[in-house]
């Protein structure tokens, strides 16, 4: 397709960089925002430096139970380290992708499975699954995320932004006051 810059592969490329950008939620520091991807933990959300075209190149592999597994190990590391009166009164987890699993070498989909019914028994942590061009409530179901916690999206800007707008709604609808 032909976008707004008339060159091939324009659609894309701002369909990808909009699903990597803050929510509003973030934007606001309302939460940690800690944004994981298919790598360890990033930093903040709020502290990423913007994409652009020379620090976004898409692999075109998804490593989605590698990438889940991670940030819900570390997060619940972190948390671990953190003093009591110091944690939040709630975590959230959001996985929001573009891409289905295909690419994951260290973590099953069994072992997320456990982790995502672990960690909300145990510690009460929520589950948020908005996938893009998919049936968010089946591939959710996979991931053991209960269908009232998964959306789905558009692949193009326009439904990112509309992504980020219901990330951003439950967020501060679940959060504990």
């Amino acid at each position: 397709r032909i976008a707004r810059g008339g060159k091939p592969g324009d659609d894309e490329r701002e369909f990808r960089l909009a699903l990597l950008q803050p929510t509003q939620t973030c934007k606001n520091k309302e939460a940690a925002c800690a944004g994981g991807t298919f790598g360890p933990v990033s930093p903040k959300r709020n502290e990423v430096p913007p994409l652009d075209e020379r620090s976004y190149v898409p692999a075109g592999t998804t490593a989605l139970h590698d990438a889940f597994g991670r940030t819900i190990d570390e997060l619940g590391q972190r948390l671990a380290a953190t003093p009591e009166p110091e944690r939040p009164g709630q975590v959230i987890v959001a996985l929001l992708t573009d891409g289905m699993e295909n690419a994951s070498r260290d973590h099953t989909l069994k072992q997320i499975r456990q982790r995502v019914q672990r960690q909300p028994e145990k510690y009460g942590w929520v589950f948020l699954f908005l996938a893009a061009g998919q049936d968010a409530v089946l591939e959710g179901e996979k991931l053991a995320i209960p269908a009232a916690q998964a959306f789905s999206f558009a692949p193009t800007a326009q439904g990112v932004r509309e992504a980020h707008e219901v990330l951003s709604a439950e967020v501060s609808r679940r959060k504990k006051h």
